[in-house]
C-alpha cells in the first residue's frame, strides 16, 4: 500500500516523476497515506529495508531531510536481512545519498558521494549506471562544483553515451573553458554529439553550439547553429535573438533566413 501511494503521489503531483514520489511537489494526500503505511510496516518489522526506505522517501517528499536520512540509514543497514526486496539494490543507497546531498553532507565515508558510489557498485545495468553518474553531475552543478560535475558527466558517457550527459558536459565546458584542458571531449564535440541524437534537447544543443562558434569567431557556423535552434524551437526568444545577433555580428544579414 505504501508503494502504491508513492506511485500515486508521483502521478498526481507537480514533479511528474517516473517512478516513486520522493521529491517535493508530490501529491500531499498520497504522501501522507504512504507515510502512514510505511510507518505501520516498520512497526511490524523494524528491520525491513523496504519499510525504512519507503518512510524515508515519504519524509523526503515533505522536505524533512534529517528524518529521511535516519530512515534511509536503517534501510541500508538492514539491506542484507532475510527476505525479498521490492526495489533494485542501488535504490536503497540512492535514497540515502539524495537525502544527504539535500543536507549538503557530501564528503567522507558517511557522505552522499560514498553512497552514490555504493549505488553504482551495486548496479550491473550500464543505463542505470550512466543515469546515476548523470544525477551526481546535476547535483554537483547545482552546488557549482564544476570539476566534479565534469568528471561525473564523463563517467556517465563512458558507461553509456546519452544526449543529456553530452549536453550538460558541453554547457559546463562552454561556461568554464578552463576545464576543457585534459578533459577529453571539448564543448564543441560534446554539443555536436548531443545535437546528433534525436530529441527535444536538440534546439538547446544547437544554441550552445552557436555560442561556441561565436566565441571562436566562426561566423557561418555560428549563424547555422543559431538558425537551426530557432527553427527547432521558434517560441524561445533567446534562440531567435541569437540567430539575429550572429548575422549582425558577422555581417551575414542579406539572406531570407536573416529577414525572417
Amino acid at each position: 500500500m505504501g508503494l502504491i501511494n508513492l506511485r500515486m503521489a508521483s502521478v498526481l503531483g507537480q514533479a511528474q516523476q517516473d517512478t516513486y514520489g520522493c521529491l517535493p511537489g508530490a501529491d500531499s494526500y498520497s504522501i501522507g497515506e504512504a507515510e502512514a503505511n510505511f510507518t505501520a510496516a516498520r512497526d511490524l518489522d523494524p528491520q525491513s529495508p523496504d519499510a525504512q526506505w519507503g518512510l524515508g522517501c515519504a519524509l523526503m517528499a515533505r522536505n524533512n531531510f534529517s528524518a529521511a536520512v535516519i530512515s534511509f540509514q536503517q534501510a541500508v543497514a538492514h539491506l542484507n536481512a532475510p527476505g525479498a526486496r521490492a526495489l533494485p539494490r542501488s535504490d536503497y543507497y540512492l535514497g540515502l545519498a539524495r537525502a544527504l546531498a539535500a543536507l549538503d553532507q557530501w564528503d567522507g565515508q558517511n557522505g552522499a558521494v560514498a553512497y552514490f558510489q555504493g549505488a553504482i557498485a551495486s548496479e550491473n545495468d550500464p543505463t542505470r549506471i550512466a543515469g546515476i553518474h548523470l544525477e551526481i553531475a546535476r547535483i554537483y552543478a547545482r552546488k557549482e562544483r564544476w570539476a566534479q560535475a565534469r568528471a561525473s558527466l564523463q563517467a556517465s558517457i563512458s558507461a553509456r553515451p546519452g544526449a543529456q550527459a553530452y549536453l550538460l558536459l558541453g554547457k559546463t565546458l562552454y561556461d568554464h573553458p578552463e576545464l576543457e584542458s585534459g578533459s577529453g571531449l571539448s564543448a564543441r564535440d560534446s554539443l555536436k554529439n548531443a545535437a546528433q541524437i534525436d530529441g527535444p534537447h536538440q534546439a538547446e544543443s544547437n544554441y550552445y553550439l552557436s555560442l561556441v562558434e561565436q566565441r571562436a569567431r566562426h561566423g557561418r557556423d555560428a549563424v547555422l547553429y543559431a538558425t537551426t535552434a530557432a527553427r527547432l524551437d521558434h517560441s524561445n526568444p533567446s534562440y531567435r535573438e541569437q540567430a539575429c545577433l550572429t548575422r549582425i555580428i558577422f555581417s551575414l544579414t542579406p539572406d531570407s533566413g536573416g529577414q525572417a
